[in-house]
């Protein structure tokens, strides 16, 4: 690993974005994401990388890809479509092994219809090299974001970990990189594709608010993504209950925060949004888990 260097000094940061996408899903929003930093690229002078995971992807659809793609782009291919996890992590496999200074690396999981409002990356990276305490920064995301660029942060505060849980998702969460080595790999039994439908982000989040020296929280929509869908609760419910299972008695406070979550799910049965059945099987399941999760 690469060391040395001035911690503070924003002109030797970089960040490093990890996204994945089907080669042929929602060309229109990839490229807005892709827009966006490449506007940020510009004004950082190059110090992004987005590794991009085209999923359902042939050789050929890779090379045309490559051909039109900003140069700050590391496209991958792989035949199939995987579980979102498992994509993530052979693309963190790939840039966690470069030669950088981790301390001077921020680490960020954009989906592929998260956009970055102007100036946003760049605000962001005042923050970390003014702190060097700081390793887990998250704020909230919406259809119509606002920019982070606020003098000294005046809404950026510790978070409490209710907030982490419920705020922190892979579109709003940024990390210094040697923070993300030590974390390592996202939990591939939990995401989008798996039978516990969701929880990796949060999965991730948690070990990070955990370890880190510094978490700060910007309380206001600085990153852009649909706004969040009320609907899609019970969908996420199952991974979301057992990750947090999983860190009771291991986390300060997640006791409190799985009952929490026990008690919405009554409330999703009850509006109807949450079967009966799917509401124990979560259940069962998280209650298995307790307490099984290990902090780096």
């Amino acid at each position: 690993m690469v060391t040395g260097g001035n911690v503070n000094d924003e002109s030797e940061w970089k960040f490093i974005l990890i996204s994945t996408c089907g080669a042929n899903d929602r060309p229109d929003l990839l490229q807005r994401m892709i827009n966006s930093v490449t506007q940020a690229e510009e004004q950082l002078k190059g110090r992004v990388e987005l590794y991009l995971l085209l999923q359902q992807c042939s050789k050929e659809s890779l090379a045309n890809f490559s051909i039109s793609a900003p140069s700050f782009i590391r496209p991958y291919c792989y035949s199939q479509r995987v579980p979102l996890s498992a994509a993530r992590n052979r693309l963190l496999l790939q840039a966690l092994d470069a030669p950088l200074s981790w301390q001077r690396v921020i680490v960020a999981f954009p989906d592929d219809d998260a956009w970055y409002p102007p100036g946003t990356l760049e605000t962001i990276v005042k923050a970390f090299a003014s702190d060097k305490r700081l390793g887990f920064w998250f704020c909230r995301y919406g259809s119509a974001p606002g920019s982070a660029v606020q003098p000294a942060f005046p809404s950026t505060r510790q978070p409490s970990l209710g907030e982490t849980i419920r705020r922190a998702s892979s579109n709003t969460i940024f990390l210094r990189g040697d923070l993300v080595r030590r974390i390592g790999k996202f939990d591939e039994t939990l995401g989008v594709g798996t039978e516990n439908g969701s929880g990796e982000d949060t999965d991730f989040a948690i070990k990070a608010f955990a370890i880190a020296s510094r978490t700060l929280y910007f309380d206001a929509v600085a990153i852009g993504h649909r706004d969040l869908d009320p609907g899609l609760r019970a969908r996420y419910y199952r991974g979301s209950l057992i990750t947090l299972g999983r860190y009771a008695g291991v986390v300060k406070g997640m006791y409190r925060e799985f009952i929490r979550k026990l008690i919405v799910g009554c409330y999703l049965v009850l509006r109807g949004d949450l079967t009966v059945r799917g509401y124990l099987s979560a259940m069962s399941g998280a209650v298995l888990s307790l307490g099984t999760a290990k902090l780096p």
